[in-house]
Parts: structure tokens; C-alpha cells; sequence
């Protein structure tokens, strides 16, 4: 595991204040609570996305089988 991840989910379980945490990782308080918010947000996009894929990863799938008919046709 990351160890911006070991630090937020220590913060959200609450093992230690966000000061204590802070100092025995080494980061910033500033540093921490970006990383958690980076987190939640990540957590909640991936709620909303109900395991649909996004735009950018359907167009990369198509391009992806795209390419592939293109080496098959090449290799043959």
C-alpha cells in the first residue's frame, strides 16, 4: 500500500489525530488533507460512475480493437 494511502485511511479510522499522523509520516497537514480529498473524490466518481466506463476508456477499448484487426491483418 501507498503511503499516502496508509496516511488518509489511518486519518479516516481515526487511529491518531491528523497532527500525530503528520509527524510520525513525515507530511504536512496542508499535504494530508489534499491527499484525502483526493481520495474521497476518487471514492465518490467511482460511486456516480456505477461501474459504467468513461468516455476516454470506451474510445480507448475501440481503438484498442481497432488496432488489433490492424496487426492481424498485417501479420497475415
Amino acid at each position: 500500500m501507498q503511503r499516502k494511502q496508509k496516511v488518509v485511511l489511518a486519518g479516516l479510522r481515526n487511529e491518531a489525530s491528523v497532527t500525530e499522523l503528520c509527524r510520525w509520516y513525515g507530511v504536512s497537514d496542508v499535504m494530508y488533507y489534499n491527499w484525502k480529498k483526493s481520495f474521497l473524490e476518487g471514492g465518490l466518481n467511482a460511486l456516480r460512475s456505477n461501474g459504467r466506463t468513461s468516455s476516454h476508456e470506451e474510445s480507448v477499448r475501440k481503438e484498442n480493437g481497432e488496432l488489433k484487426v490492424l496487426i492481424g491483418e498485417l501479420t497475415v
